[in-house]
């Protein structure tokens, strides 16, 4: 079944973009089985992201199936943050630029070498912000505090600013086992789908 949809979601891809997907993107997932990555690389996706429960705080790790093939993966750990940039016009007040900036600070630790990136957002498909300026500014204070450098892009932008970071790929974690199957979503609670 996960092949199958694949395969149309590809051909759907090609045929509506006239581009072929090589990221698999699942924002709002439960859970990932190591399998992923066999799935992948038969059906040619050479990277994945995901949101929630990852088996580890890195940002970015390798998942491997049982059969060796594996995939690299990057990982955001919450799934919406900085909602307030997307309701409000003009100047942040403080107390709101330390609370957006102490939404980052657990994960901002972790292998400071890669571009760092992480789910922006009001909630589900959120429309773009009020003032977008606000989210290029909150990002170069993210970088001035944090000596990271932030992706604000596309996921073309942010696997491409990894490749430009020549990371020694031996550093990463290889992770073997499922991450944690948490029924905490709404729609994951629902009788139907249990």
């Amino acid at each position: 079944t996960i092949m199958r949809m694949g395969r149309t979601g590809i051909s759907w891809y090609e045929d509506a973009l006239g581009v072929r997907p090589d990221n698999a993107w699942f924002i709002d997932v439960l859970g990932v089985t190591p399998n992923m990555a066999e799935f992948l690389d038969l059906l040619g996706i050479r990277t994945m992201m995901h949101v929630r429960n990852a088996e580890t705080k890195d940002q970015l790790y390798y998942l491997q199936a049982a059969s060796g093939a594996r995939t690299i993966v990057s990982s955001m750990n919450n799934y919406a943050q900085w909602r307030i940039s997307y309701r409000e016009t003009g100047p942040l007040p403080q107390h709101w630029r330390e609370h957006m900036m102490r939404e980052l600070y657990p994960e901002i630790a972790y292998q400071p070498q890669i571009p760092f990136v992480w789910p922006i957002g009001a909630g589900d498909y959120s429309a773009k912000p009020e003032d977008p300026r606000r989210l290029y500014e909150m990002t170069g204070e993210v970088k001035e505090q944090a000596g990271r450098v932030a992706c604000l892009g596309t996921l073309d932008d942010y696997w491409a600013s990894i490749e430009a970071a020549d990371i020694d790929s031996d550093s990463l974690k290889t992770v073997t086992t499922p991450s944690l199957f948490a029924y905490n979503a709404f729609w994951g609670n629902l009788p139907q789908i249990k």
